[in-house]
C-alpha cells in the first residue's frame, strides 16, 4: 500500500472509531452494569480506558490497555485471593494509576484533537499525521504498561486461580 493510501486508511478507521466512542462507552457501561447486577454489585462500571470483554472499543472488541489490577481486585471472591495477593494487587493498581495517569490524559486529549482535525472542512494532513504519531506513541506506552502489569498479576496467581480466570473469560466470550 502506498504511504498516502496508508494514511488515508488509518484516518478512515480512526474516524469510524472516534465517531463510535460515545456509543461504545455507553455500551460498555451497560455491559459492566449488567455484570454488576449479576454479581451482586461486585463489578464496577466501565470507562473507555478501563473496559474489557464488552462489545465495541478501540480494537473492535473492547480490549484495550487498562489497569488490570482493578478487575482482579473486583474478582477477589471468585478467584479466592488471599490477603497477600489482595495487598499486592492494590499496590499494582496504585502504581499503574500513578505511572500512567498523565499518558491516559494526553491520549484522551490527542484523540479529541484528532477528532476536531478530522471534522474540519479542510483537513490538514500534516497535523493529522503528527496527531496519529502522538496517539501511536501514547497507546504503545499504555499497552506496555498493561502487559507488564498483567504479567506481574498472573505471576502471583495459583494454577487453580488461573483456571478460574480462564473459565470466567470463556463465559464472558459467550455473552
Amino acid at each position: 500500500m502506498k504511504p498516502k493510501k496508508t494514511v488515508m486508511a488509518i484516518i478512515a478507521v480512526t474516524v469510524l472509531a472516534l465517531g463510535a466512542l460515545p456509543l461504545t462507552a455507553t455500551a460498555q457501561m451497560a455491559h459492566h452494569s449488567g455484570k454488576q447486577a449479576a454479581m451482586g454489585g461486585k463489578m464496577g462500571g466501565g470507562s473507555m480506558m478501563g473496559g474489557h470483554g464488552g462489545k465495541g472499543g478501540k480494537m473492535g472488541h473492547g480490549f484495550e490497555p487498562h489497569n488490570a489490577a482493578v478487575h482482579f481486585l473486583k474478582m477477589d471472591t471468585m478467584l479466592d485471593l488471599d490477603a497477600g495477593q489482595i495487598e499486592r494487587l492494590q499496590t499494582l493498581r496504585d502504581a499503574f494509576i500513578s505511572a500512567n495517569a498523565g499518558d491516559k490524559a494526553r491520549l484522551k486529549a490527542a484523540e479529541s484533537d484528532l477528532k476536531r482535525l478530522l471534522h474540519a472542512d479542510t483537513i490538514d494532513m500534516d497535523k493529522v499525521e503528527q496527531k496519529l504519531q502522538a496517539i501511536g506513541k501514547l497507546e504503545g506506552k499504555l499497552w506496555r504498561a498493561f502487559a507488564t502489569q498483567l504479567q506481574e498479576i498472573k505471576a502471583q496467581l495459583t494454577d487453580d486461580q488461573k483456571a478460574r480466570m480462564r473459565t470466567h473469560h470463556q463465559r464472558m466470550q459467550r455473552r
